[in-house]
């Protein structure tokens, strides 16, 4: 098979409306959720009624990682947890999951709407990092060091940072609502695609690197109170990381058999078209000559023979004088120790290309956001 680099599996732009008729809206609340705030999202007042008696009798309490489904009337409620214990891994992780329903339901349209509530939660986590008492580089929310900290404890901080585990990976800021907005596009891109490149209900991909939109699900956002250009550009950010990171993933998905040296090379040679980027191919005789005896050595255990692959990105205007070189090992089936490795595992020796196809889609997205920095990626 042939794998392109794709553009995404949806639409996105900025909505001024909180409902519609023909979408359904995405709500995202906080606990306790209040049926007053989310009266703007519905599609009929009436329903405002229907929603207090199920949050007063506990149905849904706007707990993270709860969801209530009344999509036949154009709103889905995502639950947040607290407001005080918001996490962006709460938010993303939950349209994670629920990406997969854009695909499979009958409804194209939808609108992911921020609620003030929300915006201010999230402003609350980036304010965390406006604060020099805080170690920027923990996942500090929810946790004692915050309490003690907002009680004006001298020593919450180290007491912390010996007694809590965070509940999160670390969280490197800034945190913004622009930034949600990318991250809430990246989540919906990746959660919508399984690559389930080889099951043959999987349907053909399309003869060039441009994906048909004429059924693509459209995704619109709505943030109370933000500035539409600056969603629009978060939009845009978010769709460019996507891209390229499902693209990773692609690379990833395949077996050897489906991804050697020359399918990667193809691959490659598409982004770089693509994007703009600047491409070399050093070829087996010429790594020779040029006394690469280990990416040689590695390549005689396979019938295609290996390459090097450079891509190099210029800024027009770059703003460093340096060049950041990012460097991926492409070894797309790794047979070192073959009769010594376990039979359950042996799929996973695919992945000895992952650092390859990071490396390129790295330097895809400095192209694609015109980053002022030279990147050279090999």
């Amino acid at each position: 098979m042939t794998v392109r680099f794709e553009n995404n599996p949806l639409k996105f732009q900025v909505s001024e409306q909180s409902s519609s008729d023909k979408a359904t809206t995405i709500l995202p609340v906080l606990d306790p959720p209040e049926a007053d705030s989310i009266t703007a999202f519905l599609r009929k007042p009436e329903m405002r009624e229907r929603l207090q008696r199920q949050f007063a009798s506990g149905t849904f309490t706007g707990k993270a990682g709860s969801t209530l489904d009344l999509s036949g009337e154009g709103l889905i409620l995502l639950g947040m947890g607290k407001a005080i214990s918001f996490h962006p891994d709460i938010l993303h992780s939950t349209l994670l999951k629920f990406a997969s329903n854009l695909k499979d339901s009958k409804n194209r349209k939808w609108i992911l709407a921020f609620s003030g509530e929300m915006v201010k939660a999230m402003d609350d986590f980036a304010g965390l990092y406006r604060n020099p008492e805080l170690d920027a580089l923990l996942a500090p929310r929810a946790t004692r060091e915050v309490r003690q900290l907002n009680r004006g404890t001298s020593t919450g901080a180290t007491a912390a940072k010996k007694d809590d585990t965070p509940s999160f990976p670390d969280f490197r800021g800034p945190y913004d609502v622009q930034e949600a907005v990318s991250q809430s596009v990246c989540s919906l891109c990746i959660g919508i695609d399984s690559m389930d490149l080889l099951k043959s209900s999987r349907k053909p991909a399309a003869t060039n690197s441009r994906r048909t939109t004429s059924n693509e699900p459209e995704v619109s956002f709505h943030v109370a109170g933000a500035d539409r250009a600056a969603v629009r550009e978060a939009i845009k950010r978010g769709e460019i990381l996507a891209r390229c990171i499902n693209g990773a993933r692609r690379i990833e998905a395949l077996p050897g058999n489906h991804m050697d040296p020359s399918h990667f090379e193809q691959y490659v040679r598409g982004l770089a078209r693509d994007t703009g980027l600047k491409i070399k191919i050093f070829q087996a005789p010429q790594l020779e000559k040029m006394g690469c005896g280990g990416i040689m050595a590695v390549g005689k255990g396979s019938a295609v023979p290996p390459r090097m692959i450079v891509l190099e990105y210029t800024p027009t205007r770059a703003k460093f004088s340096g060049r950041l070189v990012l460097v991926g090992k492409g070894i797309t089936f790794d047979t070192g120790g073959i009769s010594l490795k376990p039979p359950a595992e042996m799929h996973e020796m695919k992945y000895d290309m992952c650092g390859a196809g990071l490396a390129v889609h790295a330097i895809a997205v400095a192209a694609l956001r015109k980053l002022p920095i030279p990147v050279v990626s090999l």
